[in-house]
């Protein structure tokens, strides 16, 4: 029976899902039906097999596509096979891929009618907000090309020249691995992906923001989260994506990270213009910087584009693939031990003569070797050179490439036996040995490209960065090898991460890695060419230990006696002892670097105080407390100081008439009561009374106990664990001490601030210089009376000691002395501090024993900043610390004949002595150098001059002990400052003399 409906009123009746039931009978039919492979004989493109495809009942071959995405390595092998060496089609997520031979990697290399960019403009949603990078990664190609070819390629050398210094500091900061023998676990790759950030942010922003700490977040997430982004916006409809990608969390994390980075570099980037504008208003050449950020302005050629944007493509592309094969490295040397030893000879051979250079870097030909060993195991692409096609191509054998075509090229000669040896083994030196073939020098090198080798592609758009991406490498590499060792963990070794036609080294594989060694510290470290124990130069161990011992002063003697004027004392640090470092060092520096500002490190804690205050900061403190410190305030406070003097001197004759000769007083101590009385009473406002009560104020002899401790953690501060450590076991009762001593100083201050003025420290602090100038805060004002109050009360007491006991332990001296200071004055009340100045002999007794007995004997390191500089004709690398010891200086032959003997004549302009014509005068700096030189030199001398010449005056006196005639100086230890010990002297009041 047949229907009389017309056919259209039978559609119109229809049932919807006939439609889809037919439709999925045509699939059906059509998967069954046609042929499994496709007559290759024909040219069309159609021709091709589509190969490794589901079965026929796999509807929209989600097999395939899953296979292809979750292992592509294999699915890929699979077609390879069934190919025969012929291209094929293969099916992936999203589209077709055209896969060819590598036989083809020359014909379309350089065909700009095949486009990377638009491969993965595909992928990537650029034109929406948060891929503002991966955009400009696309439309900025051609002033990112010009950038490689010029600066990366042609000036290398100069890109490259920081990199070695910022990879060392990179390692320390990143790695974290302490000092000492036990191995540690690092999850590596997460780290090295930092490193290789922030060496590409040293190229491409310069040095001001490559540790920056939020851009280096963005650089090595940026990349991960626009991919996430990326494929969670193809969940929905083109159509709906710029709806979606505002409430997708990928996608508003990757617009807060591209607000972030025009946070960090906007502001570096207007800067520079406005201060470029500046320099040529004043007709000034310029600040030239050689970083990204200048050549993006150099190679514009009047193309629009944003500078932020184009450093977050710069980053997409320099960190991600340089840390996927860095690791890759370094997986594959964890299981090669006898490689890593061959690289660390070769590296030490090279860069030990060589230096870091262009030029060292490719002698590292084994470690060139290695790099492409591995990039050969695990290229980031099994099929390389990803191609659009814009143009229809005929190549030719006749295959003709439609328009819009996503073409490739497989890498399969990577594992192909017949290319390699033991394809699937790693050996490391494989490619060394290949160069040493005739015609294979250039083919065998890490950054030549070609068919037997894709990882860095092929052609036009291989990679243009590559020679920078090999150089960080090697850099990298190299002071891994040398700074450190490293194994794989058992049951956790690395393994290959297939994801597509992508293979991605593990992500989440642990290493082990153990101390930092020393071989870097000795021969690469840019300070390897001063000499210096090589124990001390490899860590800063020894020297800590010296400074924490209080044997530093004598050690660092030796040291320039051995070694000369200039000795590396630690990896990072030199000591001088040539009196030109006074002005090159100390001075004002009329360079364009200007001040060598102090260690930062050593002066943490005197940030606020006029010890290690910035200079600017430094310069008006100065001024400030210049007025009380200057001739003019001696005069002013002269009767108070006289008042403390007068009270040590009644103590004194006291002694000595009811004692008499025979019992012996402790004139250190009594040296100590008065420098604390007098620097009490002119720095917090009331004086401590040591001499009228007879002992330490409790404030003294902390300060007196912890001296040791003081230098301990000072000599620790390099270590951050250890001085951690030490300041967490400190205990409670010396915190508790140490609090109650500054609550004591600031007490004092508060109330000195609120009575009348008087002639004192604390009156020169309240006040400005000038009008416009602000006076100093009542922080600042504790801060600085605390230091004041510490520095003026040791190195007074320490100088008065040491010339006491000098002059008690020369005979002749003393006899001189007497007859100057007696034969100058018919009464004690004559002297004063005005009068003391004119004697002579008194003060080249006063010169001589800070000469010996120098009370800042210590190092006094100064820091060199990031650019370098030039101390006694001779560079200095950035960020090492300089140190002057002054008792290195002034016992050394060279600077002073006969320097351990005392002898006051040398300071003493007298015709028949020639003993010291040829002393160098310029070494002798008690005081310090230059524009921080110590501001109470004038109170120093003032109270040197007046106790010394009353004592003379007053008394004969000899030491009580003749064991201490050698002992009392030679056996002090210097924790920063001098631990002396008691000084007994004997006492006998001059003939006729009543005080």
């Amino acid at each position: 029976m047949h229907s009389t409906e017309p056919l259209p009123k039978m559609l119109g009746i229809m049932p919807p899902y006939g439609y889809v039931v037919a439709a999925i009978l045509f699939v059906f039919s059509w998967k069954a039906l046609r042929p499994r492979k496709k007559d290759t004989s024909k040219a069309s493109l159609t021709s091709l097999p589509i190969l490794d495809q589901g079965e026929w009942w796999d509807l929209f071959n989600l097999k395939p596509v899953f296979n292809f995405y979750l292992d592509g390595r294999r699915a890929l092998n699979r077609a390879i096979d069934q190919a025969g060496g012929k291209p094929f089609r293969i099916l992936g997520p999203g589209r077709e891929l055209v896969v060819l031979p590598p036989d083809y990697a020359e014909e379309i290399r350089n065909d700009k009618r095949l486009d990377f960019s638009k491969v993965v403009a595909q992928f990537i949603s650029h034109d929406l907000p948060g891929f503002e990078g991966f955009a400009s990664g696309l439309k900025d190609l051609p002033v990112v090309l010009d950038m490689c070819k010029y600066k990366l390629t042609r000036d290398l050398a100069s890109v490259i020249e920081p990199l070695p210094h910022e990879c060392q500091l990179a390692l320390e900061d990143i790695l974290e691995i302490p000092h000492g023998q036990d191995w540690q676990r690092v999850a590596i790759k997460k780290r090295l992906n930092l490193v290789v950030a922030r060496l590409s942010a040293r190229v491409f922003l310069g040095e001001e923001l490559c540790r920056n700490a939020a851009w280096l977040d963005i650089a090595v997430s940026h990349i991960t989260t626009g991919f996430m982004a990326a494929l969670s916006l193809r969940m929905f409809p083109a159509f709906a994506r710029p709806f979606a990608h505002w409430f997708l969390p990928p996608c508003r994390t990757l617009r807060s990270q591209v607000r972030q980075a025009r946070d960090v570099i906007r502001p570096v980037i207007l800067r520079r213009r406005r201060d470029e504008a500046a320099a040529v208003a004043r007709g000034e050449p310029p600040v030239e910087f050689n970083d990204g950020i200048a050549w993006s302005d150099l190679y514009a050629n009047d193309r629009s584009f944003d500078r932020v944007d184009l450093q977050l493509g710069l980053s997409i592309a320099a960190v991600h693939n340089t840390t996927d094969l860095l690791s890759q490295v370094v997986y594959d040397l964890a299981s090669d031990p006898d490689m890593v030893e061959r690289l660390r000879e070769e590296a030490s051979e090279v860069i030990g003569a060589m230096g870091w250079s262009k030029t060292s870097l490719y002698n590292l030909k084994l470690l060139d070797s290695v790099i492409k060993e591995s990039m050969r195991i695990k290229p980031i692409l099994t099929v390389a050179m990803p191609r659009q096609v814009t143009s229809q191509v005929t190549l030719a054998d006749g295959l003709v490439l439609p328009q819009d075509t996503v073409i490739g090229v497989s890498a399969q000669r990577h594992w192909d036996a017949n290319v390699y040896a033991e394809p699937h083994r790693f050996i490391g030196d494989r490619f060394l040995k290949m160069r040493q073939l005739p015609g294979k020098e250039n083919v065998a090198q890490l950054v030549t490209t070609g068919p037997d080798h894709l990882g860095f592609g092929h052609g036009n758009h291989g990679c243009p960065g590559r020679f920078l991406a090999a150089a960080e490498l090697k850099i990298v590499l190299a002071q891994l090898v040398l700074g450190y060792e490293w194994r794989a963990i058992r049951g956790r070794e690395p393994r290959i991460q297939v994801i597509g036609v992508n293979l991605d080294s593990d992500p989440a594989a642990l290493v082990a890695h153990v101390v930092w060694k020393l071989s870097y510290n000795v021969l690469f470290h840019p300070l390897r060419r001063y000499h210096g124990p090589t124990s001390w130069a490899a860590s800063r161990i020894p020297y800590a230990l010296a400074c924490a011992t209080g044997q530093a002063h004598k050690q660092v003697l030796r040291l320039h006696e051995r070694y000369g004027d200039i000795v590396r004392v630690a990896p990072d640090e030199l000591s001088i002892c040539s009196p030109e470092a006074w002005k090159e060092v100390f001075g004002r520096r009329k360079t364009a670097a200007g001040e060598i500002a102090k260690d930062d490190v050593h002066y943490a804690e005197a940030k606020d105080s006029i010890l290690g205050a910035p200079k600017d900061k430094h310069a008006q403190l100065r001024r400030i407390l210049a007025r009380g410190f200057s001739n003019r305030a001696m005069l002013d406070q002269e009767e108070l100081i006289h008042s403390h003097v007068d009270q040590l001197f009644i103590i004194l004759a006291e002694h000595e008439a009811t004692k008499g000769w025979g019992v012996p007083v402790d004139i250190n101590k009594l040296f100590d009561f008065v420098a604390l009385d007098i620097i009490t009473d002119l720095g917090l406002g009331a004086s401590f009374h040591c001499l009228r009560t007879g002992r330490y104020h409790p404030w003294a002899q902390f300060f007196l106990d912890a001296l040791p401790g003081i230098a301990l953690a000072t000599a620790m501060k390099h270590f951050k664990l250890v001085f951690g450590i030490l300041m967490a076991l400190a205990p409670k009762s010396l915190v508790r001490k140490h609090e109650d001593m500054v609550m004591l100083t600031n007490s004092m201050v508060e109330k000195r601030l609120s009575e009348a003025d008087r002639p004192d420290l604390v009156q020169a602090m309240c006040q400005p210089v000038s009008g416009h100038e602000r006076p100093l805060g009542v922080h600042e004002i504790k801060a600085n009376s605390q230091i004041l109050t510490m520095a003026g009360y040791d190195t007074t007491a320490t100088a008065l000691a040491g010339t006491t006991y000098l002059i008690a332990t020369h005979g002749s001296v003393q006899a001189k002395l007497r007859q100057e200071v007696r034969g100058a004055f018919c009464e004690e009340r004559e002297i004063n501090i005005s009068a003391t100045k004119d004697l002579p002999y008194l003060t080249a007794v006063i010169d001589e024993a800070l000469r010996m007995y120098p009370p800042g004997a210590s190092g006094m390191p100064r820091k060199v900043g990031e650019q370098g500089d030039m101390v006694l004709n001779q560079y200095i690398p950035a960020n090492t610390i300089i140190s002057l010891w002054q008792y290195a200086m002034y016992h050394n032959r060279r600077n002073f004949s006969q320097p351990d003997s005392f002898i006051p004549e040398r300071w003493l302009d007298v015709k028949e002595s020639t003993d010291f014509s040829h002393d160098c005068k310029e070494a002798f700096q008690p005081f310090s150098f230059g524009p921080r030189d110590c501001i109470g030199r004038n109170l120093a001398n003032a109270e040197l001059g007046v106790i010394l010449a009353r004592l003379v005056w007053n008394f004969d006196f000899e030491l009580a002990h003749k064991a201490d005639e050698k002992n009392w100086l030679s056996q002090q230890k210097n924790y920063l400052l001098w631990e002396r010990g008691p000084l007994q002297i004997r006492l006998r009041r001059r003939v006729g003399n009543t005080l």
